[in-house]
């Protein structure tokens, strides 16, 4: 199972895909319930990384399930286990249940800060976070800025630029454009000098930072490499929302309606193939946005309506708050 991980870690997708099948297989045949569980686990985090989120979450479910009959070698509390929860908690927020997803995160850090292994709580709880950042939850500054205080504590090299990568988005979030990207800048320096600069997860927020603190320029870059580098390792996992962000910087830097129309169509396109409602959410917004402003109030509303209307849970969250006013501009007069 470790040679799996570091498969996806080190880009080797197919290898990974393959070894977790592997491993599922072999724990079937035998008679460890636990070790089932992280088998299934395990192919779940396979397939998010490659977008394959519905069957990704069958797997998440299927190693939930089985553990949690388990309490006498730890259930969900089990080494390790938490850090496959956190990644359930990324999947639901991505297939469109943000409050499942709000839910699932905050079981990660409770079962995570009681983890004997210090490194592997923390790395749950890192991961658990992708959530509230994805949710512009106001609370995600605070849990990255303890979590940040905690590795630099403990020496934890191959986490602090995540996590200060995390608080960087957070701070822009709020607002606080400037020290944001200080801090993606530094996060970003610690992430090379430990070969950790190549997560997407990481990109994703440094791009959309720098297009909101008017480096467009540099952001639009950022995308491109990170659309390039996906394409040869097949991780897909952020692909719909690295071309929402090159509509939204194509739009910004160079003023390209035709550009950014294409890369908010194709967003919505992988989200879709995915089964990714919380980036086809964000993508059709973008594009109803640009289309309102053609002229095309009609193209939008419907699209935007029919994304919206599919949404059974998360109305408090920034995303369907935006698509929300957006739409009730959209009926009214123009």
């Amino acid at each position: 199972m470790e040679l799996s991980s570091s498969c996806v870690l080190s880009e080797e997708l197919p290898k990974a895909h393959q070894v977790a099948r592997r491993s599922l297989n072999l724990a079937e045949e035998s008679s460890h319930h636990i070790r089932l569980a992280f088998a299934h686990m395990l192919l779940a985090f396979v397939l998010q990384a490659q977008g394959e989120l519905a069957a990704a979450q069958d797997h998440f479910e299927k190693g939930v399930s089985v553990a949690e009959a388990e309490s006498q070698s730890g259930g969900l509390g089990a080494s390790n286990f938490p850090i496959w929860l956190s990644f359930m908690a990324q999947n639901l927020w991505l297939l469109g249940y943000p409050d499942r997803a709000l839910a699932s995160a905050k079981q990660v850090m409770t079962l995570a800060r009681s983890q004997r292994n210090e490194f592997l709580g923390w790395s749950a709880q890192d991961f658990a976070l992708n959530v509230l950042l994805w949710r512009h939850d106001s609370r995600a500054l605070d849990e990255a800025n303890q979590l940040l205080t905690f590795a630099t504590e403990r020496g934890f090299s191959f986490g602090i630029g995540i996590t200060r990568m995390t608080a960087g988005g957070a701070l822009v979030e709020t607002g606080r454009l400037a020290e944001g990207v200080a801090e993606i800048e530094r996060a970003q320096q610690e992430n090379v000098r430990v070969e950790m600069h190549r997560l997407s997860r990481c990109e994703l927020i440094a791009a959309n930072a720098l297009g909101k603190a008017g480096r467009g320029g540099d952001g639009l870059r950022l995308v491109v490499n990170a659309l390039r580098r996906n394409g040869e390792t097949g991780e897909k996992v952020h692909e719909a929302e690295f071309h929402r962000l090159l509509g939204e910087l194509s739009l910004t830097e160079k003023g390209n309606n035709d550009e950014a129309d294409r890369a908010f169509r194709t967003a919505i396109d992988v989200a879709r193939r995915q089964s990714a409602k919380s980036w086809e959410l964000r993508a059709t917004t973008s594009l109803a946005r640009l289309l309102a402003k053609q002229g095309k109030r009609d193209e939008a509303r419907t699209m935007l309506a029919e994304i919206y209307n599919w949404f059974t849970e998360g109305f408090d969250t920034a995303d369907l708050k935006d698509a929300k006013a957006l739409l009730d501009e959209l009926c009214g007069s123009p």
